[in-house]
């Protein structure tokens, strides 16, 4: 028997991403808000953006990307461009003010705005003397 074979998608361009991180980051309250009580109003409005978003990103290139493709794609690009901002800034912190670092693209800088960057770093805290 054979398998039918599985065809890629083409590549995320950089105005697909551009448009991707325009919209989430425009929108990050609904992101990363609370949900509303039981009945997941918080919940339903990001299924609502997710779906919304998808059509629009579908609508620009054509691709056919699912709901979930384009989460995964947001969730990716948040991952990779919190890693390289904190390499950046582990860098500038070197003895001398490190070495030279790469410029962060645009909509990683909209990105950098959104997203705590500094969180994930071991936080040294004193304890309040009375």
């Amino acid at each position: 028997m054979m398998a039918a074979v599985k065809s890629r998608k083409a590549n995320w361009g950089e105005h697909e991403i551009g448009f991707l991180v325009s919209e989430c980051a425009d929108n990050s309250d609904v992101l990363t808000g609370k949900h509303e009580g039981s009945e997941g109003g918080g919940e339903k409005d990001k299924a609502r953006f997710w779906k919304e978003t998808a059509e629009r990103v579908n609508s620009m290139c054509g691709v056919g990307r699912t709901v979930e493709e384009v989460t995964k794609k947001w969730k990716d690009l948040k991952s990779k461009t919190k890693k390289k901002e904190q390499g950046r800034r582990r860098t500038m912190r070197l003895t001398g003010g490190g070495g030279p670092v790469d410029p962060l693209k645009d909509w990683e800088e909209k990105i950098v705005s959104v997203i705590p960057v500094g969180g994930c770093a071991r936080q040294t805290g004193s304890v309040p003397v009375m």
